[in-house]
């Protein structure tokens, strides 16, 4: 680090220090320090996007939930007995599922409630769609026929009063005409001589002027919006089928939930009863082509068995060949309904089926059983095979038709009475409480939200922020001390906002608040500055700053009066003689007369020095602003007016304008033994800061150290640097003591 009395040339150009390696890390207490220092910014993110939430919340239209449960039963062949056989049961839920969003069954309940009929009313202002200011108004559309080119076009339909309306064409369209309640209404003429519009208004109940959407919408378009609305789930675990359908439905209107998913239901069912009787139709149908052949294949295999018996003079089966004819006529049984159920199979699966390949699969390993049965009967007698032969015939043909004689009954009375394979188990039911918005999730998200956004706002805040934050590394980078670190004032905040507003004077914090952080930060300036002092042969101390409002005569003012509390005689001067304000700590905020007025000649020094404590501290306002400050301040008589009030007081601190906006400073430190330069917590740059130091190096003059003026003590680490100890002084009249917190 630089000494202070460094060469000019060594301070033209301060370098930057290597910071330290823990710096880089995360300060947790610093980040909360930032956060609470931004608390503010993290609650009116929070309140505003309460307020939101809470808007959305209460002004949404409620959306309520109802469902229908519906049960699938497993689904068998469509030729009874047969199932057993194939052992193809099964329970096809996923395209049960598939079927209830289809257009077939979606379709049939747009169809049946008209859903493609829309009608609703159009608000008249912002508060009117929340139905803020008026009664709400209803409509029931009974009819509305309108021709194909019309269908998605929106018709204006305004209440008139006394159940009358009148229709037009569009917002801002032609009339069409007028209608009353419980009347059919009909426009123009289209195809067949049929009218182009027709409407029947069931229910009209509003005030006159009141407009309303009518619609007939595309029937597709209806179709996906009530699908999308839809959800379809089954019950019972993940790998299990219960074949329980759970159908649910989200709209506003309690109602309209219960027709549609009733009628979603109900379309369900007849439309598998409708499919289950078509079933049976074809395979009764596909039977009755059946028996009559079998019949006669019977027929013929009783004849040749009686006349072979007849022949050979009755000759029976022995044991051994009855029981290969028992095996024998089984498997031929079996085989000859596979090929009528595959013939069915075939007309309503397609041939690659995977119903179709199992009853394949099943044919071969029957006729396999079949070879080897018959290879046992070549080891019998040669007329006991052709007896055997002729009796496999008889029985396996009488086995074939009573059996599907039997399940041609069976299907005549199913066709009959056909009942499907689902059900309707519970009926619709609507909730009594709206399922959205769900106000309490919405509010907690908001909050969250909110301070999630105020957090990245104060993090974003300190992120872009170009001004110095950290007075170590502020340290570091330019190889300067930092002498003073003065906390942001709220007390002096509103005392200066106040004094404005009043046009009065702004009272001292350091005679008004004694114990406040920023003054104890000035008794620590004053204790380092008296040190500098004893090193320096002028008692002269210039307070500059690299630009404007960075808090250099507050500091001024308060450091002198802090420095003549000790013993000490203080001459303040307000040096800036382009925008000093040093006077209005000064009773009746007086400028004039001073420093110009004495340099110019205009006014003595004893009657410009105004005394703010008598034989402690005094003060030089900077005068009437005058046309050539420069010039005005590098007359020799400056020097001299400096050098004989040097001599008078123990201390002359100068209020200097800033380094970068004129020369006035350069030409005043030029007088002085220290320079000390303030800067602003989170407004002066580095960059600015460097400038000026540069700036008063390339006139020969050192910058002795810095003071960083208005630090937010909690959003950087510094809130308890001056709050260790416990001081007391004198309490004024009507003032209460303060008492500072020690830390832990």
């Amino acid at each position: 680090m630089t000494e202070p009395n460094s060469r000019p040339d060594e301070l033209s150009t301060p370098g930057a220090a290597s910071a330290p390696a823990d710096d880089e890390s995360i300060d947790l207490a610093q980040l909360l320090g930032l956060l609470l220092g931004g608390k503010w910014i993290i609650a009116a993110c929070a309140v505003l996007a309460l307020a939101l939430g809470g808007w959305i919340a209460f002004t949404a239209t409620p959306i309520y939930k109802g469902d229908i449960l519906l049960q699938v039963e497993r689904q068998g062949s469509a030729i009874p007995g047969l199932t057993d056989i194939l052992g193809t049961e099964q329970l096809a839920t996923s395209a049960e599922v598939e079927l209830l969003r289809s257009r077939l069954v979606v379709g049939t309940v747009v169809d049946q409630l008209d859903l493609a009929v829309s009608a609703r009313p159009l608000p008249a202002d912002f508060l009117d769609q929340f139905n803020i200011g008026r009664p709400p108004a209803t409509i029931e559309i009974g009819r509305l026929e309108v021709a194909p080119d019309l269908v998605g076009q929106g018709f204006v339909l305004e209440a008139l009063g006394g159940g009358r309306y009148e229709l037009r064409a569009g917002e801002g369209g032609e009339v069409l005409g007028r209608g009353t309640v419980d009347a059919l209404f009909e426009s123009g003429v289209g195809a067949e001589g049929r009218p182009r519009l027709a409407l029947f208004v069931n229910t009209l109940v509003a005030e006159p002027g009141t407009l309303f959407r009518v619609a007939r919408e595309h029937r597709l378009n209806v179709i996906r919006r009530v699908r999308s609305r839809l959800a379809i789930t089954e019950r019972g675990g993940r790998n299990t089928s219960s074949g329980i359908l759970e159908v649910t439905y989200e709209h506003p209107d309690r109602g309209y939930i219960r027709r549609v998913l009733n009628m979603l239901g109900n379309s369900y069912v007849r439309q598998n009863v409708e499919r289950r009787s078509a079933e049976a139709a074809r395979s009764l149908e596909f039977l009755d082509e059946q028996l009559p052949q079998l019949r006669a294949q019977l027929e013929q295999a009783e004849r040749a068995y009686n006349d072979f018996r007849r022949e050979f003079q009755a000759v029976d089966l022995d044991a051994e060949t009855r029981a290969v004819l028992e095996r024998l006529v089984q498997v031929e049984s079996e085989l000859s309904r596979l090929r009528l159920e595959e013939g069915s199979m075939r007309l309503q699966y397609g041939p690659d089926h995977p119903q179709m390949r199992a009853l394949q699969t099943r044919q071969l390993a029957l006729e396999a059983n079949r070879a080897q049965l018959e290879a046992e009967a070549q080891g019998l007698p040669a007329r006991q095979q052709d007896l055997l032969r002729l009796r496999r015939e008889v029985e396996v043909n009488t086995e074939l038709y009573t059996a599907l004689l039997n399940s041609a009954q069976e299907l005549r009375v199913a066709q009959a009475g056909t009942v499907g394979n689902v059900r309707i188990i519970d009926d619709a039911a609507v909730g009594p409480a709206p399922v959205r918005p769900q106000k309490g999730r919405i509010l907690a998200i908001s909050l969250v939200l909110g301070l999630a956004a105020g957090v990245v706002l104060v993090l974003l805040r300190e992120a872009l922020r170009t001004g110095i934050s950290d007075p170590d590394a502020l340290e570091e980078a330019l190889g300067l001390p930092v002498y003073a670190v003065v906390p942001h004032s709220k007390i002096h905040l509103a005392a200066e906002k106040q004094a404005k507003r009043k046009a009065s004077v702004v009272p001292l914090l350091a005679r008004d608040e004694p114990t406040d952080g920023a003054v104890e930060s000035l008794r620590s300036l004053r204790t380092s500055l008296n040190f500098a002092l004893m090193e320096e042969e002028r008692n002269i101390v210039v307070i500059t700053s690299p630009g404007p409002a960075s808090g250099k005569t507050f500091i001024s003012a308060n450091l002198a009066w802090v420095m003549s509390q000790n013993d000490q005689k203080v001459l303040l001067i307000d040096g800036d003689l382009r925008r000093g304000h040093l006077n209005a700590y000064l009773e009746g905020r007086r400028r004039s007369p001073g420093l110009s007025e004495v340099l110019s000649g205009q006014s003595w020094l004893e009657e410009a020095v105004v005394s703010l404590v008598p034989d402690q501290l005094d003060v030089l306002p900077s005068g009437a602003f005058p046309p050539n400050p420069s010039e005005l301040l590098m007359r020799p008589d400056f020097g001299s007016l400096l050098e004989k009030l040097r001599g008078r007081y123990d201390v002359v601190l100068i209020d200097t304008a800033p380094v970068l906006a004129a020369t006035d400073a350069a030409v005043v430190a030029k007088h002085a033994g220290t320079v000390l330069m303030a800067v602003r917590a989170g407004q002066t740059t580095e960059r600015e800061t460097r400038a000026a130091i540069r700036r008063l190096a390339q006139a020969r003059i050192p910058t002795r150290g810095l003071m960083v003026n208005d630090l937010q003590e909690k959003a950087h680490g510094y809130g308890d640097y001056y709050n260790y100890y416990h001081y007391k002084y004198p309490q004024r009249k009507g003032q209460v003591q303060r008492r500072s917190k020690r830390p832990g």
